[in-house]
């Protein structure tokens, strides 16, 4: 799981790559390419990762990773399950910057082009009502022939670039130097996303990331921006936003079951991140769904 540089599989008899995964779960490991990723979102759920930005991913969701920015989507737990009939389908289109060219780029007319690659550098969520309808032209991606997969093309930047409700995920190109570091990286994440229920005490992540504690805390806030602490108790919190989306757990079990030691402090993190407490985020959802 060290991998970190992804190749893109391109046929010789096409440009741009357009890319369906229907499996029990998506390809796990925090990786980067070269390519920007278009990717929409059809079955499953999970964690997102997008350089230093957690959240998570669900049907109906539209990003736009740029080029080089490591990124994950880590399906739940539960479809890793042998025998689980959970499965995970999206289509990606992954298309590289030099295809559309500075000089195309730069014309009057594709000049929010050039806009939305730069957005999309730290990642990109489309929401909104402009979200369905792109959704709905990637999906009749995959049959395109011939001179129709470049004006459609041209048609998918259009409308992403004009769409409202654009928000970006990242504060920052993460830092990785090199695949070692791209291994270190995605060790630690790996660990982290896996035992999000157990206590990890500092000592413990610092021995996945073969550091002393003091090294490891450096380390990982050059990278990120964040404390580990914090990331940790982002992706707790993103757990528990999507048990609280459900009603099978009241929320004096939902802390506890996404990895907090005590009510009260998965209270006060959930309101200091989240903007909301536990209540007021499961009676507004359940509002407005």
């Amino acid at each position: 799981m060290k991998v970190l540089p992804f190749r893109i599989t391109k046929t010789a008899g096409e440009s741009f790559t357009v890319q369906v995964d229907d499996s029990h779960y998506f390809y796990n490991a925090l990786h980067q390419h070269e390519e920007i990723q278009i990717t929409y979102i059809l079955k499953s759920e999970g964690s997102l990762i997008v350089g230093n930005y957690v959240g998570n991913f669900m049907p109906g969701d539209l990003f736009v990773i740029g080029s080089g920015q490591p990124h994950v989507f880590r399906n739940y737990p539960e479809y890793f399950i042998k025998g689980s009939r959970l499965q995970a389908h999206c289509i990606s289109i992954f298309v590289h910057e030099n295809l559309l060219g500075e000089s195309f780029l730069n014309l009057p007319e594709t000049k929010h082009f050039k806009q939305l690659i730069m957005q999309a550098e730290n990642g990109l969520v489309i929401k909104g009502k402009d979200k369905l309808a792109i959704g709905k032209m990637i999906m009749g991606a995959p049959v395109l022939k011939g001179v129709s997969r470049i004006t459609w093309l041209i048609n998918l930047f259009d409308r992403l670039a004009k769409a409202r409700g654009k928000q970006v995920l990242s504060n920052l190109q993460l830092s990785v130097s090199n695949e070692s570091d791209g291994e270190r990286l995605n060790k630690i994440y790996q660990y982290s996303l896996n035992n999000l229920t157990l206590p990890i005490p500092l000592k413990k992540i610092a021995e996945v990331a073969n550091m002393s504690e003091s090294s490891f805390c450096r380390y990982f806030k050059k990278r990120t921006r964040k404390t580990y602490s914090a990331f940790i108790n982002e992706l707790r919190l993103n757990k528990a936003c999507e048990h609280l989306k459900k009603k099978e757990n009241p929320i004096s079990e939902i802390g506890f079951i996404s990895g907090f030691n005590n009510l009260s402090n998965f209270n006060r993190q959930f309101k200091k991140i989240i903007g909301k407490t536990p209540k007021e985020y499961r009676q507004a959802f359940f509002e407005t769904n």
